[in-house]
């Protein structure tokens, strides 16, 4: 909102003066706070804003008088009381100030009760309610320029019966201070007064707007409801104001007023309409079901006793341009009513209604139905196979070789053997005890083989419980085992283990998802899912420097123990690592049979892209050396863009015309576009979200909204197994083939989190009688797999984005990977050293290691982002020029990734130090080069302390034969101290050396002697 400029000066007696505030904004106070444990608001507020040449001037008028008005002191805890707040963030400083009903004042700048607003206060309560004007000097919150934009937020706090916040913004935040709008000290008198009379949860808006502007003022309003359904004011909000009945369900309104060069003006509230008649439904299309909901609670008091003394008949429809499509006859008996309509086949796409009639009440509820050609056509749901990985082919009886791995089975379910690049992965096979006894196998048969899969089967015995299981060996690599485990009546089960072993070098490390560090030679781990969003999985991957093994359990479905058992153990012993899952370790009585999935794999699934090391992403088209681009981030933005998509996960441009320009543009500039988006997820825009949703959709949920003009949109994820998959891969094909120079998409949020929605076959209840929740691993392997073999059909990359919980079983799919954001809060807590402090020499060697993945992998710098204006760490955000753009900062981040040979993104970091980088490395033929990491080879090593040497067997057209590069990840200056094995390196007499940072020659014995500061590196090639 703008704050006019006025020649006015309130007296602040705590009375509204005819006069005093005629020129001021006004604006409600009517949103309720995200915050509040009651969830309807006390008071009908408004707020009265002016400022004149001396004083910022406030005035509040709410039909609520405070009750709650303990504190009697100036910079009491005033927050305790029911009290007015008022915040203003402005050149990096929050000033709070909260008057509570006795005129007490609270003033802090930067939570620090040492300043003082210079603030005069008067209350006073009517007949009518409670009255508040007060003034700030504007000398004591800085100089104040006119049109200055700021964030600020007007707040009521009632807490006499539990809290009930309300203000004029709420963002959702927990905190008055994070629920700030934008606010503008205006450059001239123009004011705006907003009225919302009527109870918008009654379906009733009755808008007026007045100002006092001499000159016209542009308007537009929006009416947004939770399915997409949008109503738009198509008139001058202050000549016509807009009085209109809501539709039933969440609501956005959006207001937004401005004249021909400025915005003055911008208003949103949510909201909930409870009509007399409320329709709710959901869609469960596999059932050919619509199960709607009729709620008339809300109704007048004779049209409920006529429910609850003889019924109250009604109808049901579902309707579109005037025909019915199906139809239901009802009886009302209490205030609620659940009742089905049925779905017709082949209903065409449109727009319908799902309309109630009962008596003179009636409603209706739109209900879209999609295009439903993405659904038969099912896009890359075949059995082809995408490069780089070939057919699965049976090599003996009972093995079969996948690509650079092979599987070997005996008589059970699990590979007996396991061969990665020619090394035995395993070293005891897995192997199942149930209470002390070994299962005996039985019936292996191998069902089918296929190029994209092999699926086996087989039963087995123990201790009165018989075993039925499945199993499918995929091309890249997982093997899926449904085992199932079934008693002869009850059987009481003491112990349920799995257990096997794979040798100590491909024990080295453990992720599970991010780095287990070895204790006394031992790991203990807890399975269990604590926060049901949490983007964390559970799998043991025990790796080495590039090969592994890796198990992962769908669920804790049928797992019995203790609250406080670590049911895994990993020992490393005799030259293996030994694993135990103690499946049940708490007595327990099984009457029916119990599930367990989970997936064996031999890793890494693949080779890395051969362009790992050339990728040069992002620098927004000023950095010379850059050769991809994420663009799209636009369609986050409140302004239309021309990269504009339907939503942050749509695939689908607004304006195709205008999209493919800035595809072409950043082409034409020799880099290659990837288009920002999010996996297995639709849109409050999509008719998918009215149709489908239900059964595709991951519960718990969360939610990404974006704001276009008044317009929310929001996405919410769905499990990729269903046929959301069948959409995006529609999408993506079709994306590919309009935009031939798209590089490829790039997906955030590409985690792995949990899932119960029972319709797709996510969680439930175990044999135990447990509830439990399902991992989305393998859910969003079929996603990926999916828009993998569409991306690669067209020639396309696919980038993921998931911080460090990279999980195998879904992310194979993928060519590139983008960490480092994972590292956001705690860069701030060591802002000079974290990257060679903060993150462990075992971290980068298994965390962010490419090899171990299979994929390329690019790291993402956060120092700009901790010191970002108005969102970093406000400690840091003086610091954002020297973090951003300063040269040092670049080489604190290059100094430990180079030593570790991971690539680094031209994002928060200094970019033209980076490119001196990748212009070094361009003339060094980089991709063929071949690493030795100083954790590997010790041909070369430092004698210095926290000082890493690694280097790089180079090809050519490189003139260089040999890179050496030597990190000082210690904080004060060093010698490089290098110490050579001239035969192993390829050293001669001959051999000359430069430092390709500086260009300049290096002596044999400046190799020892050469001074690396603190935190920064020495760069050498060899020839």
């Amino acid at each position: 909102m703008t704050i006019p400029k006025t020649n006015a000066s309130p007296v602040i007696d705590g009375k509204i003066g005819s006069g005093e505030w005629d020129n001021a904004t006004v604006v409600p106070l009517n949103e309720l706070l995200n915050a509040s444990e009651l969830k309807q608001k006390l008071a009908n507020a408004r707020a009265f804003l002016q400022y004149n040449d001396k004083n910022l001037c406030l005035a509040i008028e709410s039909d609520y008088v405070p009750q709650n008005t303990r504190i009697k002191e100036h910079d009491g805890n005033l927050w305790e009381d029911d009290s007015a707040e008022f915040h203003i963030r402005r050149k990096g400083a929050l000033y709070q100030i909260i008057i509570n009903g006795n005129g007490m004042v609270y003033d802090a700048k930067n939570a620090s009760k040492e300043w003082d607003s210079g603030i005069k206060t008067a209350s006073s309560v009517t007949g009518k309610g409670w009255i508040l004007e007060f003034s700030i000097p504007l000398e004591n919150i800085g100089p104040v320029t006119p049109g200055e934009q700021f964030k600020g937020g007007i707040f009521l706090s009632n807490l006499k019966n539990g809290s009930c916040y309300q203000g004029w913004n709420d963002n959702g935040g927990s905190m008055f201070s994070s629920n700030l709008g934008d606010m503008i000290f205006g450059i001239d008198a123009t004011s705006l007064r907003m009225e919302i009379p009527s109870e918008l949860k009654t379906g009733h808006l009755d808008l007026r707007l007045g100002s006092n502007s001499k000159n016209p003022l542009k308007t537009s309003g929006t009416l947004l409801a939770e399915n997409g359904e949008k109503i738009v004011h198509t008139g001058n909000l202050f000549a016509d104001g807009w009085k209109i009945n809501i539709p039933s369900g969440k609501q956005c309104l959006s207001i937004q007023i401005g004249d021909n060069t400025r915005e003055l003006f911008r208003y949103e509230k949510y909201f909930v309409v409870d009509m007399p008649l409320e329709l709710k439904f959901t869609s469960l299309p596999s059932k050919s079901i619509l199960d709607v909901t009729v709620h008339l609670n809300s109704a007048e008091p004779e049209t409920m006793k006529k429910i609850r003394t003889n019924g109250l008949p009604g109808k049901l429809v579902l309707m579109k341009d005037g025909k019915v499509y199906s139809a239901a006859d009802v009886k009302m008996t209490q205030g609620l009513l659940n009742a089905q309509l049925s779905i017709p086949g082949n209903l065409p796409s449109g727009q319908y209604w799902i309309r109630g009639t009962f008596g003179e009440l009636e409603n209706e509820v739109p209900f879209r139905v999609p295009d439903m050609t993405p659904y038969k056509l099912k896009i890359a749901d075949d059995r082809s196979i995408p490069e780089p990985w070939t057919p699965l082919t049976r090599s003996g009886e009972r093995s079969f070789k996948i690509l650079d791995r092979e599987y070997f089975f005996k008589d059970g379910p699990a590979p007996v053997k396991v061969t990665s690049r020619g090394s035995d992965v395993l070293a005891v096979p897995p192997a199942w005890t149930v209470n002390g006894q070994s299962i005996q196998w039985s019936r292996f048969h191998v069902d089918a083989v296929h190029p994209d899969v092999a699926e086996l089967s087989g039963t087995g015995s123990a201790d009165g419980l018989t075993f039925q299981w499945k199993g499918e060996l995929w091309f890249e690599g997982i093997y899926k085992l449904v085992l199932i485990m079934s008693p002869d009546g009850k059987k009481r089960i003491d112990s349920f283990h799995l257990r096997w072993s794979v040798p100590a070098e491909f024990g080295k490390y453990v992720l599970s998802p991010l780095l287990d560090p070895w204790s006394d030679n031992k790991i203990s781990k807890r399975y269990e899912i604590l926060q049901p969003n949490s983007n964390r999985d559970f799998f043991i991957w025990t790796i080495g420097c590039e090969k592994g093994f890796l198990w992962w359990p769908k669920s804790t479905a049928n797992w019995v123990n203790s609250p406080s058992d670590r049911q895994i153990t990993l020992t490393r012993t005799d030259g293996v690592v030994k694993v135990d899952a103690a499946i049940i370790s708490k007595p327990a009585e099984l009457t029916k049979s119990a599930e367990y999935t989970m997936v064996f794999m031999a890793t890494p699934a693949k080779p890395v892209p051969s362009d790992a090391r050339s990728f040069n992403l992002n620098g927004w088209g000023k950095v010379k050396h850059s050769n991809a681009q994420i663009m799209g981030w636009g369609t986050w933005e409140a302004k239309d863009t021309d990269e504009d998509c339907t939503s942050a996960a749509g695939h689908v441009p607004v304006d195709p015309v205008k999209f493919g320009k800035v595809v072409g543009n950043w082409s034409s500039k020799g880099i290659t576009p990837y288009l920002y988006s999010m996996p297995a997820q639709v849109a409050s825009n999509d008719a998918e979200y009215d149709y489908f949703f239900a059964e595709w959709a991951k519960t718990p949920t969360y939610t990404h909204s974006i704001t276009k003009k008044g317009n929310r949109i929001i996405n919410e994820p769905c499990c990729g197994h269903t046929p959301v998959t069948d959409l995006l891969a529609y999408r993506a094909d079709k994306l590919f083939r309009e935009f031939p120079n798209l590089g490829g998409l790039y997906y955030d949020l590409s985690d792995v989190r949990h899932c119960d929605n029972v319709l797709h076959g996510c969680g439930g209840i175990d044999a135990f009688g447990k509830p439990y929740m399902s991992s989305i691993a393998l859910n969003l392997r079929e996603n990926l797999k999916r828009i993998y073999k569409v991306s690669h059909t067209h020639k396309r990359k696919l980038m993921l984005h998931a911080h460090s919980l990279f999980n195998p079983v879904a992310h194979s799919f993928s060519d590139y990977w983008w960490p480092g954001e994972q590292y956001y809060s705690p860069l701030a807590t060591n802002p000079e050293y974290f990257y060679s402090e903060g993150i462990t020499p075992e971290e980068f060697q298994s965390e962010l290691n490419r090899e171990i993945k299979g994929v390329a992998l690019v790291f993402l710098p956060q120092y700009g982002r901790v010191a970002w204006p108005g969102s970093g760490f406000p400690a840091l955000q003086p610091r954002f020029k020297e973090f951003m753009h300063g040269e040092e900062y670049a080489i604190r981040t290059m100094t430990p990734m180079l030593v570790h040979d991971i690539p680094i993104a031209a994002e928060m970091i200094n970019w033209s130090t980076l490119d001196k980088w990748w212009e070094i490395k361009s003339k060094l033929n980089f991709d063929k080069a071949k690493f030795h990491g100083y954790w590997l080879n010790n041909a070369l090593k430092s004698s210095g302390e926290k000082v890493f040497a690694s280097w790089y067997e180079l090809e050519k057209p490189s003139e260089y034969s040999r890179l050496f590069v030597v990190s000082n990840l210690s904080r004060i200056p060093q010698k490089a101290g290098l110490i050579l094995d001239p035969a192993q390196l390829g050293i001669t007499e001959k051999s000359m050396f430069t430092d390709l940072w500086n260009n300049t020659p290096l002596t044999l014995q400046e190799l020892d002697s050469k001074i690396i500061p603190g935190n920064h590196f020495l760069m050498i090639g060899v020839k």
